[in-house]
């Protein structure tokens, strides 16, 4: 069984993919290779159609491809067919000013309640939208069946220790919701590559005790802290979104003093999250990649779904 903590509806992430300015060959140089492995395609055939044919065209392509094969109902029965008992929804409002605001929550609210035991909610906070935002959140969460929030301190350009995220902390804590926050190196221009390092949530978690935080992209790629950090807070999770079976089983990787503690100290701490989507690649490889780490099986038992049904405090049976 898995609980996939990290990750969104494929619908969601082509339409986030479709609104991004693709007119910057940035953007879609990241994007392309993404979509073309969704797609099936490899690196040298991608390669050699961008002699012939446009970034924008294959975009286009790719997402009209990737819309019918990743349908709702072809999604459903990928979870069903690779035992995915929960996969998330993370609701995106990352802008960093007031221009735009997260629209998705009443509509992933109707798939919940269409598909139960089937889905986890996370409820997008923007501090740029401030008490908006929040009366969203609120909303989300006592009314709408969301069991998680979000938060994107690089995309926002406020780091996670700053006092415009202490009402959602606030919230959070009182509902007892977990909250993920996007805690890894970030490669934008005009950002610090440090804004989101995992000892920016050492004050929250300070000032907010009962806080349950979950480190999103793993930390990466400050390891030594993000175990420090685990091994003090045990209210602080880390999702293995950017963990790979190549990274890790390195001799010369960081990962490995997080394995050490993974099979022991903090293996009650570690929650499954595949980014498929994002990172481009099915996300069977995502769950192969946890079971060639050298973990006793119980562990990543405990990875796969133990840890994720207790933080969220979802009723399932064993074995189903």
């Amino acid at each position: 069984m898995i609980i996939d903590i990290s990750n969104t509806l494929p619908q969601i992430y082509f339409d986030d993919v479709e609104q991004l300015d693709m007119n910057d060959e940035k953007i879609l140089a990241s994007q392309l290779p993404r979509l073309a492995t969704l797609v099936g395609w490899t690196k040298k055939q991608l390669d050699a159609e961008l002699l012939v044919t446009s970034m924008q065209s294959l975009k286009e392509n790719f997402l009209q491809i990737l819309r019918s094969t990743y349908s709702f109902d072809n999604f459903r029965i990928l979870l069903s067919e690779r035992n995915i008992k929960y996969h998330a929804i993370h609701v995106n409002d990352s802008f960093n000013d007031m221009s735009e605001e997260a629209k998705k929550h009443a509509q992933i609210s109707r798939i919940m309640k269409t598909h139960t035991d089937e889905f986890i909610g996370f409820a997008a906070f923007n501090p740029h939208h401030g008490s908006k935002s929040m009366r969203i959140v609120r909303n989300a969460i006592t009314m709408q069946g969301f069991k998680g929030v979000t938060i994107n301190p690089t995309n926002h350009g406020i780091p996670a220790d700053h006092r415009k995220y202490y009402p959602v902390y606030s919230l959070c804590e009182e509902y007892q919701i977990p909250i993920w926050v996007q805690s890894s190196l970030n490669y934008l221009e005009n950002t610090s590559g440090f804004i989101a390092h995992p000892k920016r949530l050492e004050k929250p978690l300070l000032d907010f005790p009962d806080l349950q935080i979950i480190l999103g992209h793993g930390g990466w790629p400050w390891l030594d802290d993000m175990v420090t950090m685990l091994l003090k807070y045990k209210n602080l999770f880390v999702d293995t979104t950017t963990f790979t079976s190549n990274d890790a089983l390195k001799d010369s990787s960081g990962w490995k003093l997080f394995l050490a503690y993974a099979n022991d100290t903090l293996q009650e701490q570690i929650v499954f999250g595949s980014e498929w989507l994002k990172l481009g690649q099915p996300i069977q490889n995502s769950i192969d990649e946890i079971e060639n780490w050298p973990l006793d099986e119980q562990v990543k038992e405990m990875i796969f779904w133990r840890n994720a049904a207790k933080l969220f405090k979802l009723e399932i049976e064993e074995g189903r």
